[in-house]
C-alpha cells in the first residue's frame, strides 16, 4: 500500500475498485494462509479444505436490470456511513442515514460472473431522525453481497457484507479490528485506510467508537454520533464489512459509573447506541451476545461496562452482572467453534502492577469474577480462547499472565484507531530501553506499542492459528505481524 497523505471522502467506490481482489482472495485463501502460518523452511501440505462458503447461494436472487454503480454517489443526501451488521448465516441488518424525508430504494445484490443478483429491492421509510434500518432474511450463508440506497438518479455508498457461515462450515475467515478514536484526532486516517491494507469478512470494534462526553439529550448524542459516522474513516471501515461491537465508557460518558450515573443520561446515550449501529439490543436494551460463524469461530460480546458495581469491588467485586457471568461461561463451554474470540472492551490480562495504576477500571481490578472465569476455562479445558480489547489507547499482544495454565490464552489490545496517547505507551516509544521491560515485560508481551494501527486477525481453524497483524498507516510499514498458536 502506498501512503497518502489524505483522501477524499468523496470517493466511495473502493470497496468496489477491489471487488475482484476479494473473489479471488475467496479461492485463494488457503493457500495465502497456510503460507502465512508455515515456518520458513518447514512448509506442509495445505490441508484438505470443503468448498468456499457461499459456492451454491440459494437466496431467491433474480437478475437485477438497474446499474446501481453508474448511478451518481451523493454525500448530500446519504451523508453518514452505509453499514451492516448482526451477520447470521441468512440475515443482516443494513444501515444508513438521509437527510431527505421521502422513502428510498434499498437494493441488495451479489455478483455472478459478469450478472448482477438482486435479493431485495423495495421502498425504505426513514424514521423520524433520517435513520434508514432493514433486517434481511433469506439469505445465503457464506455469501458476499452489495448493497446501496437509491433515491432517483443518486445513490449513496456502496456497502458490502459477508454472511456468517452454516453450522456445519469450517473455513477461514479474516477479521479488522478498530478502537478508541477521539474527535481531536479527525479525520480518522487509520480508520481509512483499513480497508486497503488487505479485504476482511468482519469488522470488530472494541468500543470507545464515539466520544459522547458531554452529551445528555437525544439531540446531543444523535450530533455526536453524526460527527463520528460522517468521518470518512468510519465511512470507509464500515462500508467494507458487517460490524460487531463492544460499547466502553465514551459510548455514554467518561469514566462511566453504572452506580451513580443518571438514569435518563443512561438510557439516551443506550438509545442513541442502537438507533445509530446496525445492531439490535437484547432483552432490557442488554448488549451481550453471541455470534457464530460455522465451525471456525464464535464471538462473544461482553458488556464490561454497563453492569459494573464499583462499590462491590472491595469484597465480592461484580463486573458484570450474574445473568451474563452464567450466560458466558455455559455458552464458551457449549460452543463447538474451533476460536472463542471474546469481546472484552477492558484488558483481562494481567498487568505489571508497579506502573499500570487504574486497576479499578479493568478485570484486574475485579479479582473474583476475574478468577471465576478463567478458572473456568482453564478447568473446562476450553481450547482456543482468545480476548479482544481495546480502551488503553495502545495495542498489544500479550499473555493473560506470564506463568502457569494461563499463560497459553492470548489476549490482543488492539489498535488504537485514533488515540494514541498512553503516557506508558509513549514513554516506551520515547525511550523502549528504559521503559519497555517495565511496561511491557518480554515474558509476557509479544507487541506493545502506542502508536495507531489497524490490526487484523485472520482464523485458519485446520492449523489452530492465528495470524495477527499491526499495521501503521502513516509510515506504510507492519509493527507486528506473526502466527500465534492458540492452546
Amino acid at each position: 500500500m502506498s501512503k497518502r497523505k489524505s483522501a477524499d471522502p468523496s470517493v466511495d467506490d473502493k470497496v468496489l475498485s477491489r471487488r475482484k481482489l476479494l473473489k479471488v482472495s475467496a479461492a485463494a485463501s488457503a493457500t495465502l494462509v497456510a503460507q502465512a502460518c508455515t515456518p520458513a523452511g518447514n512448509v506442509e501440505p495445505i490441508p484438505e479444505m470443503p468448498k468456499p462458503p457461499g459456492a451454491a447461494p440459494d437466496d431467491g436472487a433474480v437478475a437485477l436490470d438497474l446499474d446501481v454503480l453508474g448511478l451518481a454517489f451523493d454525500s448530500a443526501r446519504f451523508d453518514l456511513s452505509v453499514q451492516s451488521g448482526d451477520a447470521k448465516a441468512d440475515s443482516v441488518v443494513v444501515w444508513a442515514h438521509t437527510t431527505a424525508d421521502t422513502a428510498m430504494r434499498l437494493v441488495v445484490w451479489r455478483d455472478d460472473g459478469d450478472d448482477r443478483l438482486a435479493v431485495f429491492d423495495d421502498d425504505v421509510e426513514p424514521d423520524a431522525a433520517g435513520n434508514l434500518r432493514v433486517t434481511l432474511d433469506g439469505l445465503a450463508a457464506g455469501t458476499e453481497y452489495l448493497f446501496a440506497f437509491i433515491d432517483g438518479d443518486v445513490r449513496s455508498r456502496v456497502g458490502r457484507f459477508v454472511t456468517a457461515y452454516d453450522d456445519d462450515t469450517m473455513w477461514h475467515l479474516t477479521v479488522a479490528c478498530g478502537t478508541c478514536s477521539n474527535f481531536r484526532n479527525q479525520p480518522y486516517f487509520t480508520l481509512e485506510a483499513t480497508p486497503d491494507v488487505e479485504p476482511y469478512d468482519l469488522f470488530v470494534h472494541l468500543g470507545d467508537m464515539s466520544y459522547n462526553d458531554g452529551a445528555f439529550t437525544p439531540e446531543e448524542y444523535r450530533a455526536k454520533w453524526h460527527q463520528t459516522l460522517g468521518d470518512p474513516g468510519y465511512q470507509a471501515a464500515l462500508a467494507q464489512s458487517s460490524l460487531l461491537m463492544a460499547w466502553d465508557d465514551h459510548e455514554f460518558t467518561n469514566n462511566l459509573d453504572p452506580e451513580t450515573v443518571s438514569p435518563e443520561l443512561f438510557a439516551n446515550a443506550r438509545d442513541s447506541f442502537f438507533e445509530h449501529l446496525p445492531l439490535a439490543p437484547g432483552d432490557n436494551g442488554r448488549l451481550w451476545r453471541s455470534h457464530r460463524w460455522g465451525q471456525t469461530a464464535e464471538f462473544f460480546t461482553l458488556d464490561c461496562r454497563t453492569e459494573r458495581a464499583p462499590s462491590t469491588r472491595e469484597e465480592n467485586g461484580q463486573y458484570m452482572s450474574p445473568a451474563q457471568m452464567e450466560w458466558f461461561k455455559t455458552s464458551l463451554k457449549d460452543s463447538p467453534a474451533v476460536f472463542k474470540v471474546v469481546l472484552n472492551s477492558v484488558p483481562i490480562t494481567w498487568m505489571p502492577e508497579e506502573l499500570w495504576a487504574l486497576k479499578a477500571d479493568r478485570w484486574q481490578g475485579y479479582l473474583q469474577q476475574r478468577e471465576e472465569i478463567l478458572n473456568f476455562i482453564v478447568d473446562e479445558n476450553i481450547e482456543n480462547v482468545l480476548f479482544l480489547s481495546g480502551d488503553f489507547h495502545c495495542g498489544f499482544v500479550a499473555k493473560v499472565e506470564a506463568e502457569g495454565p494461563r499463560s497459553s490464552m492470548y489476549e490482543i489490545a488492539v489498535g488504537p484507531s485514533a488515540n494514541a496517547n498512553n503516557p506508558l505507551g509513549l514513554l516506551v516509544e520515547l525511550d523502549p530501553q528504559e521503559y519497555k521491560e517495565a511496561v511491557f515485560p518480554e515474558n509476557q508481551f509479544l507487541y506493545g506499542r502506542a502508536k495507531n494501527a489497524a490490526t487484523y486477525l485472520s482464523f485458519n481453524p485446520f492449523r489452530k492459528e492465528v495470524r495477527v497483524r499491526f499495521y501503521d498507516a502513516y509510515d506504510d510499514v507492519d509493527l507486528f505481524h506473526e502466527v500465534l498458536k492458540l492452546g
